[in-house]
């Protein structure tokens, strides 16, 4: 999945650069122009940094989400457990 974000990621960049350079009116004409085309292409640079260089499964919010899905399996084993020991009986 994450290859393929990349992958995504890269064309969206190619077609923005694309648009971009053989528009004809390519200079921004408006202050919503000058903002969001930089505004764009930061967006898809930082998505692209972020899906390479940083591990996922070392950030904190993967970390605590880990965390609550182990905690809530702890709980599905003990009732599992207590269903268990309810029908030995």
């Amino acid at each position: 999945m994450k290859i393929l974000a990349i992958i995504a990621n890269l064309g969206w960049l190619v077609f923005f650069i694309y648009v971009f350079a053989t528009d004809k009116n390519s200079s921004p004409k408006t202050n919503s122009d000058i903002v969001g085309i930089p505004l764009v292409f930061l967006t898809i640079i930082l998505n692209l940094a972020v899906l390479i260089f940083f591990d996922k499964s070392r950030d904190w919010l993967s970390l605590y989400l880990k965390r609550k899905a182990l905690e809530e399996q702890k709980k599905i084993d003990k009732l599992a457990e207590k269903d268990d020991h309810k029908r030995n009986n």
